[in-house]
């Protein structure tokens, strides 16, 4: 309930909407493998994808998963823009092999 309270809080913030919606096995087929841990079939139709996954930093995790945190307080989201502009640097660096 945490991490949704934050997520609708974010989108507030944003100002836009996420919304969830159901699609068939067979039209999200990619999807599904990757949900079903069958990495070898997603490579195999999406060869330019990642070999490896980008794991969620552990400030960020810390962050999110801290039940105590005041995550409306200008604080923590200021805290999470900047966790979350570092990881997405970081990981362009990795994609571009700029160091």
């Amino acid at each position: 309930m945490h991490l949704l309270r934050c997520l609708v809080f974010a989108e507030a913030q944003a100002g836009c909407a996420l919304h969830s919606v159901y699609i068939d096995t067979k039209a999200n087929h990619l999807a599904d493998s990757l949900s079903r841990n069958d990495v070898h079939h997603f490579m195999s139709k999406v060869p330019s994808a990642a070999p490896t996954p980008h794991p969620v930093s552990n400030p960020l995790l810390d962050l999110l998963l801290n039940k105590e945190a005041d995550w409306t307080s200008r604080t923590w989201r200021q805290h999470f823009r900047g966790i979350f502009r570092q990881d997405w640097h970081r990981q362009q660096k990795g994609l571009t092999g700029k160091q």
